[in-house]
């Protein structure tokens, strides 16, 4: 038994042994469940946000600029918040095909990688929550583009790439997805905005749209050639004989949000044009100067015009339209302010309407004050009269005149009348081109105790001195309607001005002035509405001594309702001018207006007819 006992003693011994627990010390249990999952946790975060970095860095890491400032839609002041963080989730989908350009990208993050944390100093102090709830909200349709750029995925999202960095935008991050058969969908993430479209390469197509939420009165028409330049990819032609269709472009902005009163910088007449899908709309200039902002537009109305028929007008090929190109120019329309001011279409009835009734008015007219009136068409038509000697032409803004010599010479091309020896009237002899505030040119030269004019003034029986008085004043600026507090009161509610207004004048002295939309029957008393302004002007052209006033309306300006305009007489003997019977009008043009190089005739709306209309008010007046 013993023997037996001593075999299976050890075998039972290192049983028991197995069966013992196993004692581990405190730190290696806390390193285990503590500090090597936080290690793990901390060792994933930094090779994502490399892997990020690096899959970006190719194509937009060079975004940042040599200045390492965060670079930023150009007519979008509002500096980028400091973000960092990026979420993105990717849903599978039978019709769509693995990203290829699934970038999480911050354009910050890279900046500071790069430029040792110097490009976000001011910006990371930006709260988000500033942001204002209103924006400007653009699409863009592109027809006839290169089949293989829309259905290119990694073109597209180069293509986005370069316009945000063309357009110094602050692009976030981008996500593109190629769809089956064909097509690509594509979004770039801005601060507050974004930019997306989607392409059909079969048609040709691509859709887009641009948003971005801004406070103050920006246009993102200038992004326009950028996005052309990059998406209007043209086919490849396959016959030199018949070359393909270029790219055509349509596009519309509009106001987004629900504090629209914090934007009311921009008026209902430029949007009108700006919110509508036209055949063709083209931004001829936008300049900001020290006094407005000045924006020309090009545009054919499909309901009204053709764009089959420009185009045509364009070639020489002998046919009607290329034969009389001006016949279907596009129209072009002049805002300030975003307040329509002109019209290509409109120019002549406009001018016409407003200088010749109130020139004819008055027997002889030498000495004439234009106030306002940059684009040049009425000091146009006061140079078409043989009695004018002088006419001044007090404009406050010299840019608007410059713009109006380049943009606007069909406005100012004295070249085909006889009574001028330069082409541009602003350049004529007989004128003087004043840049200057016109009520304070005014008060200065005929207000002022202690000037030339007052002076004057007191010995009115010297006559030469009263010989420096004006035989007419025409006012083409804004019209009373137009409701600018500070701009009303300077110049319509001034009892000061229009005093001045009424000295200035001799004895037999007229006024004219335009007045804005006619009233219809409908309206209220202007008393009690928001065009009493204009009321009020007639009321103290009443009091200051005026003895005949005349309003007659023209309904041929291009300004969607009928025109109003005022003469008014210090003398009532003007009346048996403006009341001549048609025959006699047409005998006073052909006397007093020069003739034309080109045999046109010198109006092309105002005639004896025409003034035989204006003598009877409209009746809602």
């Amino acid at each position: 038994m013993k023997k037996n006992h001593q075999k299976r003693g050890p075998a039972i011994e290192r049983a028991q042994e197995k069966q013992r627990p196993i004692s581990l010390p405190l730190w290696f249990v806390a390193l285990s469940l503590f500090i090597l999952p936080a290690l793990s946790f901390f060792a994933g975060r930094v090779a994502k946000r490399f892997i990020i970095l690096e899959n970006s860095r190719g194509e937009v890491a060079q975004d940042c600029g040599d200045d390492g400032a965060t670079l930023k839609w150009q007519f979008n002041q509002e500096a980028m918040p400091h973000i960092v963080g990026y979420t993105s989730k990717v849903f599978e989908n039978e019709n769509v095909k693995l990203s290829k350009t699934a970038h999480a990208k911050s354009e910050v993050a890279t900046c500071i990688e790069e430029q040792d944390n110097q490009c976000m100093i001011a910006a990371s102090n930006k709260n988000v929550a500033n942001a204002v709830s209103i924006g400007k909200h653009m699409l863009v349709d592109i027809e006839y583009v290169n089949s293989d750029f829309l259905d290119d995925e990694t073109q597209l999202a180069q293509a986005l790439v370069s316009s945000a960095k063309e357009a110094r935008a602050t692009l976030l991050s981008y996500h593109c997805h190629s769809m089956i058969p064909k097509g690509v969908t594509c979004t770039g993430i801005m601060p507050h905005g974004h930019i997306s479209f989607h392409t059909w390469p079969d048609s040709g197509v691509i859709l887009m749209d641009l948003y971005l939420s801004s406070s103050e009165s920006i246009l993102l028409v200038p992004g326009l050639s950028i996005l052309e330049k990059n998406f209007a990819i043209p086919r490849a032609s396959r016959s030199v004989q018949k070359p393909e269709q270029a790219p055509k472009l349509l596009w519309k902005q509009k106001q987004r949000g629900f504090d629209a009163e914090k934007d009311d910088n921009f008026l209902d007449d430029l949007f009108d044009v700006l919110d509508s899908f036209l055949p063709y709309k083209i931004q001829v200039p936008s300049v900001e100067s020290l006094f407005q902002r000045i924006d020309i537009y090009d545009y054919i109305d499909g309901r009204f015009q053709s764009l089959e028929s420009y185009e045509k007008s364009l070639e020489e090929n002998g046919t009607y339209e290329s034969l009389n190109p001006k016949l279907f120019l596009p129209s072009r329309e002049v805002f300030l302010d975003g307040v329509l001011q002109s019209t290509r279409d409109g120019d002549e009835a406009y001018h016409e309407a407003l200088v010749h009734p109130g020139m004819f008015t008055h027997s002889n007219p030498e000495r004439v004050v234009i106030i306002g009136g940059g684009e040049g068409g009425t000091l146009r038509e006061v140079l078409k009269h043989k009695s004018v000697k002088n006419v001044k032409m007090v404009e406050i803004d010299e840019i608007m005149t410059d713009i109006s010599r380049k943009y606007l010479p069909f406005m100012n091309d004295c070249s085909d009348s006889k009574g001028s020896r330069a082409h541009c009237c602003f350049d004529d002899d007989r004128a003087d081109v004043i840049f200057k505030d016109a009520t304070e040119w005014l008060l200065d030269e005929f207000g002022d105790t202690d000037g030339p004019m007052a002076k004057m003034w007191a010995s009115r029986h010297d006559e030469e001195d009263v010989e420096e008085l004006l035989d007419v004043i025409v006012m083409d600026v804004l019209d009373p309607m137009f409701v600018i507090p500070e701009f009303a009161d300077k110049l319509y509610s001034s009892g000061e001005f229009m005093q001045t207004l009424f000295d200035a004048l001799k004895d037999d002295g007229v006024l004219i002035m335009q007045l804005g939309i006619s009233p219809s029957s409908g309206n209220t008393d202007e008393y009690n509405s928001p065009t009493k302004q204009r009321s009020e002007v007639i009321d103290i052209i009443t009091v200051l001594g005026f003895q005949s006033m005349h309003l007659y309306e023209e309904a041929h300006c291009e300004f969607n309702d009928p025109w109003s305009f005022l003469v008014a007489c210090k003398d009532a003997s003007c009346q048996r001018n403006f009341y001549r019977n048609e025959a006699e009008f047409e005998l006073a043009i052909h006397k007093r207006i020069f003739g034309s190089h080109s045999g046109a005739p010198p109006h092309k709306f105002f005639d004896g007819s025409t003034m035989k209309n204006y003598q009877v008010p409209p009746r809602s007046w």
